[in-house]
């Protein structure tokens, strides 16, 4: 794919954070609720931080991290609200069902009986059953389709498994294809459709109705580490950043100094937000490949970014354990 030109260089300066963002007529138009740009941040876990949700409320956030904790945030205030209960194990990520009332996680496990996917009572922090199982290697990503219904989880032995939950009793499907272990997944326009990346460098689309491979893509940024996807857009990191909108190839934006770790549209795909090893969250728009704002501040290789509700505040974890809030002002065109 093609390389889209970088706006403004950003600078490193240490733990201070800042923004830098390419001057634009007619001013500046900071997110909402935010006199300019600005961040906030806790010590959120004591090893990295793995993975970040919002809730479709946008009130509160939830964490995960390679301390074995799942955690439960006021989104404003920044103040945790429970731990959850529960053998979380090193977590590798954790996300919310579309309803916000409960959550899934995978985590490294030692031995194959403990490997699984977890199900959690937002409301209470507990556990639900038993968790899934099926694989004989850990689960590395997890999603859930958009009615809830269906959650799929990657492997590192280059599986994917699918569970439906209507059905009670029914055995999860398994979807073989990648040469690599599979790093993201997400779930598209409907329950049925599922995209998955990996380190063999590919994104698959699968058919879940007939549990086939529908075909791939060089992803154009080596091994992926992670995919995003929103309004027929795919976002991928790996050793870069690329997109595809719509029916092009991926291309890249270029801006991070070294590997793309995580990935994250808002609601309606206009905008991406990328954490990089480079200790950085950056905003892009979408259709023109423009980087709209540098967040410096976090120190540490950024591993887990997320929008909230509206968009207009975006929240990372760092390797360091950290939670940040941000708010930052755009250019307007």
């Amino acid at each position: 794919g093609r390389w889209f030109r970088r706006v403004k260089h950003c600078a490193m300066r240490g733990s201070t954070p800042t923004v830098s963002m390419p001057l634009a007529a007619g001013g500046a138009t900071p997110f909402p609720g935010a006199p300019g740009a600005t961040s906030h941040t806790l010590k959120a876990h004591d090893a990295a931080l793995h993975s970040v949700a919002v809730t479709p409320d946008g009130n509160t956030v939830l964490t995960g991290g390679a301390d074995g904790l799942i955690k439960l945030w006021n989104a404003q205030k920044l103040k945790e609200i429970r731990t959850f209960n529960g053998d979380v194990g090193a977590l590798e990520q954790v996300t919310l069902a579309p309803n916000g009332k409960w959550a899934a996680s995978c985590s490294t496990r030692l031995t194959v009986p403990e490997m699984r996917v977890q199900l959690w009572d937002l409301s209470s922090g507990t556990e639900h059953g038993r968790g899934l199982k099926g694989a004989a290697d850990n689960y590395r990503c997890v999603a859930i389709s958009p009615d809830g219904k269906k959650l799929a989880a990657g492997c590192g032995d280059r599986s994917i498994w699918v569970w439906t939950f209507e059905f009670a009793g029914r055995k999860p499907i398994q979807l073989k294809g990648h040469t690599g272990a599979v790093t993201g997944l997400t779930f598209t326009r409907n329950a049925d459709a599922l995209l998955s990346s990996s380190e063999d460098g590919t994104v698959r689309q699968w058919d879940l109705k007939t549990a086939t491979d529908k075909g791939s893509l060089n992803s154009a940024v080596g091994p992926v580490r992670c995919i995003a996807f929103a309004n027929k857009k795919v976002a991928v990191g790996g050793k870069s950043l690329a997109v595809r909108n719509k029916t092009a190839s991926f291309s890249r934006f270029e801006g991070h100094d070294g590997p793309v770790n995580c990935v994250a549209f808002a609601a309606d795909g206009g905008l991406l937000a990328s954490g990089g090893a480079d200790g950085t969250v950056r905003i892009w728009s979408v259709e023109d490949g423009i980087e709209l704002a540098c967040l410096e501040g976090h120190g540490r290789p950024v591993l887990s970014v997320s929008f909230g509700q509206d968009g207009g505040v975006i929240f990372s974890g760092a390797e360091d354990g950290a939670l940040r809030r941000w708010h930052a002002v755009l250019p307007v065109a």
